[in-house]
């Protein structure tokens, strides 16, 4: 369905909303995230939003099989950043989140892009050893590597206290790259 857009290199700002499911147009997927962020490198802004039945079927509907394997990852992020230098504004429907990294995952990559704005409707994160402050924290280093100049972050999870932990510490971070820069950096 988005081939005949693909061509059109110059495009800047996208929005589109999603469906879930086999008849869906658009996945949000690390590959079509991928296929959409080479076809576009220009984007300055990308909103992904998944519709009202989306989010119905989302919640459970009897008979609606969920939707597994389908959402983007850390993975789709780093794509975006790499391929969209000029990208600024992020919306994406949800984001699967599985820490720590595995060891064979290629690493985040130390980045200065200029992404400013970045909400996800929907966070899944998932732990494969202690569910602490140790997991937000690599999280939000994450973010942080990628993206430095994060101003604003709506990242929802059923979790409230795990982003509630992530925002405050990227908040952290930056504060912390600010007292560095006001004292010459080192």
């Amino acid at each position: 369905m988005l081939a005949p857009l693909l061509p059109f290199k110059h495009l800047e700002h996208v929005a589109f909303i999603l469906a879930i499911g086999p008849l869906a147009a658009v996945d949000a997927t690390d590959h079509s995230i991928s296929v959409l962020a080479e076809a576009w490198p220009n984007l300055r802004s990308l909103r992904l939003q998944r519709g009202r039945q989306s989010r119905i079927k989302a919640a459970g509907i009897p008979g609606v099989p969920p939707a597994v394997g389908t959402y983007p990852t850390i993975h789709a992020l780093v794509i975006l950043a790499r391929h969209c230098p000029e990208l600024s504004v992020l919306s994406l429907p949800r984001l699967s989140v599985s820490l720590p990294l595995p060891d064979e995952a290629e690493p985040v990559p130390l980045m200065n892009h200029p992404l400013e704005s970045l909400t996800v409707q929907e966070t899944v994160i998932t732990w494969s050893g202690n569910r602490s402050l140790s997991g937000s924290l690599e999280f939000a280093m994450l973010l942080d590597r990628l993206f430095p100049r994060l101003l604003r972050y709506v990242i929802l999870d059923g979790k409230e206290y795990i982003i509630q932990e992530v925002h405050n510490i990227l908040e952290v971070i930056r504060r912390a790259r600010e007292h560095d820069r006001l004292r010459g950096g080192f």
